[in-house]
Order: C-alpha cells, then structure tokens, then sequence
C-alpha cells in the first residue's frame, strides 16, 4: 500500500510544466494543430487581423487597385490575405520542447507577405490563446492524471 503513495508522490514530485504541456500537445496533436491553425487562419486573417490583433489595412493598406480589379472586390473590403488560399494550406505547427512554433511560407510569386505586411501575420492573438487554452484545459487535466497514476498499480 504505502508503496504505491510512495510512487505516487515521486510521480507528481517529477511533473514539469513543460513536458505535460508537450505530453498533451503531442498526445492531441491533429486536433491541437488544426485548431491552431484555424485561429490564426479563419479567426484572425479572414477577419483581417494579425497576432496583435492589429487591421491589416492598417499596417499594409488595402487591396491594390489591380486587386480590386481582378477579383471584383472593394477597395474598403477587409484584408484577409486569402487569394488562392495556399497561404493559409501552408500554415503549419511545430511541437517544442517548451510550446510550439506555428509556421507558414509567406512567399506568394516571390513576394514574401510578411514585408508588407509584418511578421504578426503568424501568430496568435490574445483572444485565440484563450480558446487554445480552453481546448487544452480539460487535456491538460487528463494528461497530469495520467502522469500521477503511472506504475502505481
């Protein structure tokens, strides 16, 4: 019996922050991406916004009169940074050590999207963290349980 506490205890003594959370991250790690991926895509570009949850027209401008042209669009129409859609195809998310890295190639006909309009168009908005954290929470919680009960029985 005390052998198990004692296993118990020295389980919960070795928890890291760090590795439950990639313990988590990597145990779920197509729904943890596809989220990611869509808060940074759907929920913030599409709405025209970047990491800071700053407007893309305002750091960018609005779309080019050819643009406008093209697709038949506003000038006033919200920056989502779409087009063809293989911007956002190749947001992607790296499992660290310590979190994650979400990727992308902002290259589109040899203009990197990102010296228009900035590095902050990868990344996540304060709002998106907390919908990332109230996925993980519950994950999280299921994770350290796992963690404790190990060769205890």
């Amino acid at each position: 019996m005390f052998g198990a506490i004692r296993k118990l205890v020295s389980n919960a003594k070795a928890l890291e922050p760090n590795q439950v959370l990639r313990i988590t991250m990597e145990g779920y790690k197509e729904d943890f991406t596809d989220l990611v991926v869509n808060l940074n895509t759907e929920e913030q570009l599409r709405e025209g916004i970047n990491s800071l949850s700053i407007p893309l027209s305002e750091i960018g401008g609005n779309y080019s009169p050819i643009t406008v042209r093209i697709k038949g669009l506003s000038s006033n129409d919200v920056v989502t940074l779409r087009d063809t859609g293989d911007f956002y195809k190749s947001f992607d998310v790296t499992i660290e050590k310590d979190g994650f890295v979400i990727t992308s190639n902002s290259v589109k006909d040899g203009i990197d999207l990102t010296e228009r309009w900035g590095e902050d168009i990868v990344g996540l908005t304060d709002m998106s963290k907390e919908a990332l954290i109230f996925f993980l929470m519950p994950l999280l919680k299921m994770t350290i349980q796992h963690e404790l009960m190990k060769d205890v029985f």
